[in-house]
């Protein structure tokens, strides 16, 4: 018996990201309000750039969905509020 729609897991999914794929693939967070050095040293795999209107644009390899999920929980964690997430192209 197949799981329904409903209890499906979800995947992040998106024509450059394979979750299969042992190669990292670079990954954009967008977070509200720019973020402090003292928070960036946390995330020195990641690096920032400002995004309009008012946020950041934090950007770095991931290796897969795993990754991506954990990034967002530490940068959630740092106090960020993440309100875009996407692969960015090669």
């Amino acid at each position: 018996m197949e799981p329904s729609p409903a209890t499906t897991p979800r995947t992040l999914s998106s024509p450059s990201y394979d979750p299969t794929d042992g190669d990292a693939v670079r990954y954009q967070f967008i977070v509200v309000g720019s973020v402090p050095d003292t928070i960036a040293e946390q995330v020195p795999e990641m690096a920032s750039a400002p995004f309009p209107p008012g946020g950041t644009a934090l950007f770095g390899p991931v290796q897969d969905e795993a990754d991506i999920l954990t990034m967002l929980a530490r940068l959630v964690s740092l106090g960020l509020s993440v309100i875009d997430m996407r692969p960015l192209p090669d």
